[in-house]
């Protein structure tokens, strides 16, 4: 093979390359959701506002109201209550299925959750950041404010999500696993030590679920919490445990015999009194 030769091989080589690149570059536009917004309003309740809509929220008890609609049929929500002023902004899908949750107690952090499905509509993947990044207390980090292109940044960032190679810098990712019944078997946290896996015959039921004090408490409130309750598959099961979980924690543990409750275990949380001791029922 002459030099001429070489380089023409060369040439074509770099070209074919080039074209696949190209290729890959047109594939992956194509198959990326473009979303725009199709309707936006945002209704603010002050003592002197005439405004009739906005003069209807006092009353809910709420000082601000977003309502935000996207072209795949997806839209948000934001709420701002009066007293305490927690807040919480909720995305959902066309289906109506919760697909992001920010929410924030008036004194903390605001805690940003994003939730995925299954071709099934099963919970398969949650994600907690581990900073603000939608309008909060912390506004020097916050990527999305509270406007047009906030909402849709925050939008179209949750439509690109790769769930297959987690950014484990900015957040938490949970998976959830179903066995060939359809029931959850297994939950754990990507690269992290927690998970709840299901003994043989046992599944997993998970919810995740606003605190008991979402609205009421400014330090307390403002959060959702992973629930995962550990329980038999069959129904007519005499003897058997019943598990519950929050944040991965042990929570509660009760036991059966003969179709009765006989022990129940109230686990303590360690993030609030380190050293109180688990309180313990027999029944």
């Amino acid at each position: 093979m002459n030099v001429s030769e070489s380089r023409e091989r060369i040439m074509k080589t770099r070209y074919t390359l080039f074209v696949l690149g190209v290729a890959l570059l047109l594939i992956a536009s194509c198959n990326r959701e473009d979303i725009s917004i199709t309707y936006f309003k945002q209704l603010q309740s002050t003592s002197n506002n005439t405004n009739k809509e906005d003069s209807l929220m006092m009353p809910c008890g709420f000082i601000e109201y977003d309502s935000v609609r996207f072209s795949d049929g997806s839209y948000a929500v934001h709420r701002l209550q009066y007293a305490p002023q927690n807040c919480l902004t909720e995305f959902f899908d066309n289906k109506g299925r919760t697909i992001a949750t920010i929410a924030r107690a008036s004194e903390c952090y605001a805690q940003t959750l994003v939730y995925d499905y299954d071709d099934e509509g099963r919970l398969s993947h949650l994600l907690q950041y581990k900073s603000e990044i939608f309008e909060g207390l912390d506004s020097d980090s916050a990527s999305y404010g509270r406007n047009k292109e906030g909402y849709l940044g925050f939008r179209q960032m949750i439509a690109d999500m790769d769930y297959e190679h987690p950014d484990t810098a900015k957040y938490q990712q949970t998976n959830i696993e179903y066995d060939k019944d359809g029931d959850a078997v297994k939950d754990y946290m990507v690269y992290g030590s927690d998970s709840i896996v299901a003994p043989s015959g046992y599944k997993l039921t998970i919810a995740v679920k606003p605190c008991l004090s979402f609205w009421q408490s400014d330090l307390h409130g403002g959060f959702y919490i992973f629930h995962v309750t550990m329980e038999p598959k069959r129904k007519d099961l005499q003897n058997y445990k019943v598990c519950r979980f929050a944040d991965y924690l042990p929570s509660m543990e009760s036991e059966y015999r003969n179709g009765r409750i006989v022990k129940t275990v109230w686990h303590h949380d360690p993030c609030i009194e380190p050293d109180d001791k688990d309180l313990v029922f027999i029944l």
